[in-house]
């Protein structure tokens, strides 16, 4: 009769012990977007970089700078939608960013031009006021002026920087939301940038508010961007690299992809 009870002693404590280990699984775990990822990474091209978020106020900032215009293309997003991170998968992409505005109808607010291909033409707008394009000889620009037959453009705005300066905007019923915003430095080098509310991750600064905190991002870093637009926040925003991964909630017009 001992030996049964000591074996039944036994076996509870075993079970005690093992049950948990035994039960457990590797989880799918949302970890919050401002947190790096436990996924492999590797070490992006020598022509692409990138900056871990940092905090700057009540807002976080992180960045891409791309030296290579090679490595950008630009994507419609509305025929056929995908989230930015099926998208990403599909298209080899290191890095992505969401594009420009669409409307209500579900097209292009202005022009959109994707491997040459003209999706939506040029509006005039007093917000969408600007463009970012990228030549077919590969230099990447923004300017008030429409690009002439570029392989990639997108209409988009406010302009925020200009001629090394930023711009005043005055905005009527400004709100809050997290910020993607493209710039082009002296060296003609493309910088993705965003601003968002670390606690709240579609939260973030106003748009008024955006040509000051760049500029004090210029004072404080190696950027040296001559010029800057605002791309589509908010619930439309997507920005995903390897120390950053934030989706968008609602469906983003398009798509940078930047290549290895």
């Amino acid at each position: 009769m001992k030996k049964i009870v000591i074996l039944v002693v036994v076996a509870i404590v075993i079970f005690v012990v093992l049950y948990p280990r035994l039960k457990k699984t590797d989880p799918i775990i949302d970890t919050p977007a401002s947190d790096s990822t436990s996924e492999t990474i590797t070490s992006p091209p020598s022509n692409i970089s990138g900056a871990p978020s940092f905090a700057v106020g009540k807002n976080n900032i992180s960045y891409v700078t791309v030296r290579n215009i090679e490595k950008i293309e630009l994507y419609s997003n509305l025929e056929e939608p995908k989230t930015s991170f099926d998208f990403k998968e599909l298209n080899g992409c290191i890095y992505l960013t969401n594009g420009g505005f669409y409307g209500e109808d579900n097209k292009h607010i202005g022009l959109f031009v994707s491997k040459g291909n003209v999706i939506s033409g040029a509006s005039s707008s007093p917000t969408f006021n600007g463009f970012f394009s990228i030549s077919k000889n590969k230099n990447a620009s923004i300017s008030y002026n429409e690009p002439q037959g570029p392989e990639y453009a997108v209409q988009s705005g406010p302009m925020l920087f200009a001629n090394g300066e930023p711009l005043t905007l005055q905005i009527k019923n400004d709100e809050r939301a997290r910020r993607v915003v493209v710039a082009i430095n002296r060296s003609g080098h493309v910088i993705f940038i965003v601003f968002y509310n670390p606690s709240q991750t579609f939260d973030g600064p106003l748009l008024s508010e955006l040509p000051e905190l760049l500029s004090d991002l210029k004072k404080n870093t190696n950027l040296d961007f001559e010029y800057a637009i605002n791309l589509d926040g908010g619930a439309h925003s997507t920005f995903i690299t390897d120390a950053l991964k934030l989706s968008e909630l609602s469906t983003a017009g398009g798509y940078f992809c930047i290549k290895p």
